[in-house]
Order: structure tokens, then sequence, then C-alpha cells
């Protein structure tokens, strides 16, 4: 896969990516302000965000190694109505907050942490906020990322690209990264291991 020389400029490392350098680079990223909405979103290179249904065809040892180091971080975890429908949450370690239009959709709740919000992604994020939870990890896929970088409430979001190709539920990465560019991300980290791409976008100090 090739990603363009202007927007990505790669460090490769030999070593895997481990817990105390994920955490470490995590928190160097976060430290500018205690309340923010950060996005985790793992894509194959044709821009599948699932195999089978489910992310976790996608993701390897280090993403998940990254994606535990961010909710570890978090105050609150915000996933859409389809996540919530293909994705196994029946635990999470922080509270879970299902934004979801459509609640005659038959979708049940396990997760003792659990709460559906009928609500748009703005009201959401303010309804968690009044909670007492100002550090929100979303979960999502192409559709509530769509919505809130459009209604620009994105202040960063983590991205993994690996090499599979299953051709699932698409998010084109031409797309989504013309959706950060119009919301002023610019890349702050990028790790190369292996075929993998672990990369951060985070809104430009400037604004």
């Amino acid at each position: 896969m090739q990603l363009s020389q202007s927007i990505i400029i790669s460090r490769s490392y030999q070593s895997p990516l481990t817990p105390k350098r994920a955490t470490l680079i995590y928190r160097v990223l976060v430290e500018l302000s205690p309340i923010w909405v950060q996005a985790n979103l793992v894509l194959g290179a044709d821009g599948s965000t699932s195999v089978n249904g489910r992310s976790a065809g996608l993701s390897s040892a280090a993403d998940r190694t990254r994606f535990h180091a961010l909710r570890a971080e978090c105050d609150a975890i915000l996933i859409g109505g389809a996540t919530a429908r293909s994705e196994p949450y029946r635990q999470t370690p922080k509270p879970l907050f299902i934004l979801t239009r459509d609640l005659d959709s038959g979708l049940k709740l396990s997760n003792p942490a659990a709460r559906l919000l009928n609500a748009t992604p703005t009201e959401a994020i303010a309804q968690i906020r009044t909670l007492g939870h100002n550090r929100i990890l979303v979960e999502s896929g192409a559709n509530l990322l769509r919505q809130l970088l459009a209604l620009d409430l994105l202040d960063g979001i983590y991205l993994t690209i690996t090499p599979a190709t299953p051709d699932e539920g698409r998010f084109p990465i031409d797309e989504l990264l013309n959706l950060l560019a119009l919301n002023k991300m610019e890349l702050i980290s990028d790790e190369t291991m292996s075929e993998e791409h672990f990369l951060y976008f985070r809104r430009s100090r400037s604004d």
C-alpha cells in the first residue's frame, strides 16, 4: 500500500510495540487537555473496517496493545448502534455509551456498564460530559466517524492500517485523509512495524 509522502513520514521500529511504549506515546500526545474526544480505528489496506463483521479480524497484537493503552486513559467509550450489534461489547473497563436513533432495532445490552443514547452526536458528547466523563474514546465504524468529523467534534484519531484486504465495510483511506485535512488534523506520530502503519492525527494547535 502506498501512502502519500506529503502526509506520511515513516519511522521504522525493529522491536514490537510494548504496552509501556504505547502508553507513553499516548500520554505524551493527549496531555494538552483534560477534555477531549479521540477516536481509534483499524483499517485494512483497502479501507475495510471489518472481517466477517468484526474489527478483530484486522487487528494485530501491536494494535491491541495500543487499543488497551488508549482505553486505560479514557473516562468513557462511545460507539454507534451498528458497532454494538456486530462487536462483542459484553464487558468494558470504562462506561460504555451507545449512540443510536433506532431504539426498536432489537439491540440488547448485556454490558452492565452500557447506556443507550438516543441523541445527535453533539448531544451525546454533551450528555456524556455532564456525567463527569471528560476524556471520551470513540470506537466506532465509518458512519459515526463521518458524522463526528462533519460536526467538527473530534480532537484526534489513532489510525492503524494493516495489509489486509477483505473488502468489507470499506472506509476509503483517501476519503478519511481528506476529512482529516478538512478538520485541520495534522499528523503527529507515525510508526511502521512489519507492514502495519500506526498513525496519530491531532487537531492543529493553531485552532
